[in-house]
């Protein structure tokens, strides 16, 4: 039996990164919002994805940096791991940011309901609550964050492997008891690299097929090729132009189309990692059926509106960037729009006098490795231009050296005509930390002198694109 219809300001569908911000967002400008969240709060990014594997991703980090330095003074002896131990650690990360994000709702007074939303029009949703209830809620304007769900493709067996347990998304490997003997990854894209690498530094023997002609095939291709040699050093085997024809739950085996023709793999558990796509068919979006394109995505503008004047898409559901961080810029940037509308008819709700839109802001995008990869490029980038470069080598760094991290490379390229900063790309220990200096240099379309008129610390590897930048010019001080 449906209840009493509930009206509120704004109503929010999904709270995973995009939805959560976006309602808080809302909320402080004094709003009235409803969330509704069919699993936990923080999406797949904080409960199975972006944050348990960064759990894991220390672990293996760790492994490695303690094998490297037996051979440099530190005698540690046989490396052992307590993966139960190791996997409770990782829940209760994520536990502890759920409940982190539980509070934030609870504080800026969102009325959170647990259950599944579907449209009944393009004002009102029903919710099939968690606890058996059926409620029903319409919004002035409504934001939907439903984010996305892996792609599985049509190889022979797949699904049956599946139902069988043999084959995996990355949600079922981050609940594992134990380490496999033997992986393979279907997909050498971030997602399977960084499961690749997180199970080949535990122990397991793992295998990378990928369709492509290389892993990584978004990152720029200088960084990949020094990258390579460091991954074939660590043990993993790749296998690019690779295509996977079946999967055998039966003999634990994957068959591929490779350049020597078909091959097949045994193995323990096979990981499907070619990607993620939209997720919103659950919701009932297709009563409005105008607002999604023929690659099943949510068509929004650059301030995350759908033609349907009150209906807002942010996140992955939009496709424009599946990438959490940029799902939360999206939520903050929806809000802002929905902000002013209320603005125009509310003297007691301020208007937001400056709000830009998604396209006017870079994604840094980082890939979780040994060492970590990242770049950032502007969204007016012309592959077919030739730009000014400049590289700086970490080997050539004296705080790489100290540490132990001597492997890597930063690029930047500048627009000369522009007179700023088109691309950064670092590939090396903590690479995600430094790519955000590319970053506010992209985004505010730093000069030259801007980008290089600054002192950077010694010894840091902040000084790596400090001579990256300089070497635009051909001005870098310890550049060989």
């Amino acid at each position: 039996m449906v209840g009493i219809m509930n009206k509120y300001d704004v109503v929010v569908l999904g709270g995973g990164p995009g939805g959560y911000v976006a309602a808080i967002s809302l909320a402080k400008a004094g709003l009235n919002i409803c969330l509704i969240e069919r699993d936990r709060l923080g999406g797949t990014c904080l409960n199975h994805g972006c944050i348990p594997t960064k759990a894991l991703y220390h672990y293996a980090k760790t492994v490695h940096s303690i094998n490297k330095h037996q051979l440099q003074g530190i005698s540690t002896g046989q490396i052992e791991l307590d993966f139960d131990l190791i996997m409770n650690n990782k829940q209760e990360t994520v536990d502890s940011l759920v409940s982190g994000v539980e509070i934030l709702v609870k504080k800026n007074k969102i009325t959170l309901i647990e259950g599944e939303g579907k449209f009944v029009d393009d004002s009102s949703i029903i919710v099939q609550c968690s606890n058996g209830e059926t409620k029903q809620v319409s919004g002035e304007y409504i934001v939907v964050a439903t984010g996305s769900k892996p792609i599985l493709p049509p190889i022979t067996g797949l699904k049956e492997g599946m139902d069988n347990n043999f084959v995996l998304t990355s949600k079922e490997a981050l609940a594992l008891i134990k380490i496999p003997n033997k992986i393979v990854v279907i997909g050498g894209g971030v997602i399977g690299m960084e499961f690749a690498t997180i199970f080949n530094q535990f122990g397991s023997e793992v295998t990378v097929i990928e369709a492509t002609e290389s892993i990584l095939p978004s990152f720029n291709k200088e960084l990949i090729k020094r990258f390579k040699p460091l991954v074939k050093k660590q043990g993993l085997n790749i296998l690019t132009k690779s295509m996977v024809t079946a999967i055998d739950k039966t003999l634990k085996t994957v068959t591929y189309e490779g350049k020597n023709g078909p091959e097949s793999i045994d193995c323990d558990i096979v990981l499907c990692a070619v990607g993620r796509k939209p997720s919103f068919n659950h919701i009932s979006l297709n009563n409005l059926s105008n607002e999604i394109d023929d690659t099943r995505k949510i068509i929004v503008d650059d301030f995350m509106r759908t033609s349907i004047n009150n209906l807002y898409a942010i996140g992955d559901v939009n496709g424009l960037s599946l990438l959490a961080h940029s799902a939360s810029k999206q939520g903050v940037i929806a809000a802002k729009d929905i902000i002013n509308k209320f603005s125009e008819s509310n003297r007691e709700i301020n208007s937001i006098t400056k709000v830009k839109g998604f396209s006017s802001y870079s994604v840094p995008q980082v890939a979780f490795l040994l060492p970590e990869i990242s770049q950032v490029v502007s969204n007016d980038y012309d592959a077919s231009k030739k730009y000014k470069s400049g590289k700086f080598l970490y080997r050539s760094n004296g705080m790489a050296l100290a540490i132990k991290e001597s492997d890597g490379l930063c690029k930047v390229e500048y627009d000369e005509d522009m007179k700023r900063l088109v691309y950064m790309g670092i590939l090396g220990e903590t690479g995600a930390e430094l790519i955000h200096t590319g970053v506010h240099g992209i985004d505010h379309e730093l000069n030259f002198n801007d980008l290089t008129d600054s002192i950077a610390g010694h010894p840091s590897l902040m000084e790596i694109l400090h001579e990256t930048l300089l070497d635009i010019n051909k001005m870098g001080i310890h550049q060989i």
